[in-house]
């Protein structure tokens, strides 16, 4: 009996400690620690005790600090420290003392803040009460706030309120949350998509993992239907143009970094009209040679489109194809360089479209009437909404294409390349269509010809140049009415999946 009421005894006697233990969450950051042990390395260095006893360095310190004097009170307590580097008060002081002394210099002032925080930390670390331990704790968010260091800051206010909640501290920690902790930074309205959104940008990541954001935001008074996180934002779909909402973003809203959004956030948000733009579906195209020819043009809020079309010579097609070109949109820069080196403008003139308001509008671009004899070749076109100002660096929608009837496809083995070339209108095989096989540099590595199946060899002994003797470009003539090219650059096309992958390689 006497056994287990001992026992209970203990058990009462151990849980507040271990409850104790639990709520308080000690403070720890890699950077702070490695400042304490550099600032715990070079005692002596900084401040030489040789001579004095630990006694005098005190009274002397003590005394320096009543009488203002704190830089010798940094001397003083420091040169102690090295005597007796476990005094968790004598840290404090040097950190106090570290924080009043005004600098000279910047170097001074990076190296005093600096030691404040590893003195701070060591205090924290020496400390024995909660009493020591949270006014330690207090100094150090002071050194980190001015060190402009907020996170770290704001975990060591928020650990030194666990173990004394002090009214001035507490009151601190709020000003510095408000200021740099986890709240909103900005919001943008996306009214340039075709349903806009609006997006609010947040200082801290969201918090990880699945969470119905949406009873976080209210528009317009009710809860918000489509709610999408994205790291650092949430965004609110399902906006109209030309509408006015009131968005509320509500306190509670928890961040990754342990902290909620400390009050709701009132947004008065107008969706503007859509900017006048134009833009093309794809990247490429492929105009037939024979019959109507038009090309899409896709135009929001405008009623005439700027347009230019210019055409590329064969030979400096292989440097465009190697440097990507005609897989991108051009920079209006670019689009000039073309113009003026590689190229030339075959017409240049305006594109009338029916304009309705916020809506795409795709209008066939009638290149066969803009331009009655176009020949086979490689073209690049550029669009512009009338009104929109063209920045030189900014990239301009440009749409390449080529007029042609030749559809080429090209397989690479151990043997060389195969080329096909069938007839895109009526899908039968072009003999006697010459093949070119063109290097980066833009030399030719070989030509051939299709036969009645339009098929064509090259050898391998082709394709294994290497740097400008790679090959780029398969290019594809039927005499003066007929023109065709091929990246070689490009990514092929894996079939295995569909249960075409062939058999396999014989080896050796």
């Amino acid at each position: 009996m006497i056994r287990r009421a001992v026992a209970v005894f203990f058990a009462l006697l151990v849980l507040p400690i271990l409850t104790a233990q639990a709520v308080e969450k000690p403070f720890f950051h890699p950077d702070v620690a490695a400042d304490a042990s550099r600032l715990q390395a070079n005692l002596k260095k900084l401040w030489n005790p040789a001579g004095k006893s630990i006694t005098s360095l005190r009274t002397s310190a003590d005394q320096a600090v009543k009488a203002g004097d704190n830089r010798k009170a940094i001397g003083d307590f420091g040169a102690g420290l090295a005597l007796e580097p476990q005094d968790a008060k004598s840290w404090l002081a040097l950190a106090r003392a570290l924080e009043a002394t005004d600098p000279i210099n910047d170097p001074e002032k990076a190296s005093f803040n600096e030691y404040a925080t590893g003195a701070a930390y060591s205090a924290y670390q020496l400390g024995q009460t909660p009493e020591l331990k949270a006014q330690a704790l207090a100094m150090l968010a002071e050194a980190l706030k001015r060190r402009e260091l907020w996170r770290p800051s704001l975990a060591a206010y928020k650990s030194s309120i666990g173990l004394i909640d002090d009214k001035s501290v507490h009151d601190a920690y709020d000003t510095l949350r408000g200021q740099q902790g986890f709240r909103i930074t900005d919001y943008s309205v996306d009214s340039d998509a075709i349903t806009p959104r609006l997006c609010v940008q947040f200082s801290d990541p969201l918090v990880l993992g699945q969470l119905d954001y949406g009873k976080f935001v209210s528009v317009n008074g009710a809860d918000a239907a489509a709610v999408t996180k994205e790291d650092y934002q949430l965004c609110v779909e399902g906006l109209a143009h030309g509408q006015r909402y009131t968005v509320k973003v509500r306190q509670g809203l928890p961040s990754s970094v342990g902290e909620d959004l400390g009050k709701t956030s009132d947004l008065a948000v107008y969706v503007r009209d859509r900017s006048p733009a134009a833009r093309f579906a794809g990247k490429t195209y492929v105009l037939p040679n024979k019959g109507q020819q038009g090309i899409p043009v896709i135009s929001v809020n405008t009623s005439k489109v700027n347009v230019e079309i210019l055409r590329i010579g064969d030979r400096a097609l292989a440097r465009t194809v190697v440097d990507g070109d005609v897989t991108n949109q051009l920079s209006t820069s670019q689009f000039d360089d073309i113009r003026e080196k590689t190229g030339a403008s075959v017409w240049k003139g305006d594109l009338a479209v029916k304009q309705e308001l916020n809506q795409e509008v795709t209008t066939a671009l009638p290149v066969s009437e803009l331009i009655p004899n176009i020949g086979p070749g490689v073209y690049v076109l550029s669009a512009l909404a009338d009104g929109s100002k063209a920045e030189r660096w900014s990239s301009t929608a440009t749409q390449w294409f080529i007029v042609s009837d030749l559809g080429l496809t090209a397989l690479s083995g151990d043997d060389g390349v195969h080329a096909f070339v069938r007839s895109l209108a009526a899908a039968t095989p072009r003999d006697g269509v010459k093949l070119k096989l063109v290097a980066r540099n833009g030399d030719v590595l070989g030509e051939a010809k299709t036969d009645a199946n339009g098929y064509a060899r090259f050898d391998a002994g082709l394709v294994k140049g290497q740097g400008g003797k790679a090959p780029a470009l398969l290019t594809a003539e039927a005499g003066d009415t007929d023109y065709a090219f091929l990246d070689m650059n490009g990514g092929a096309f894996d079939l295995s999946d569909r249960g075409v992958a062939g058999r396999d390689a014989p080896g050796r």
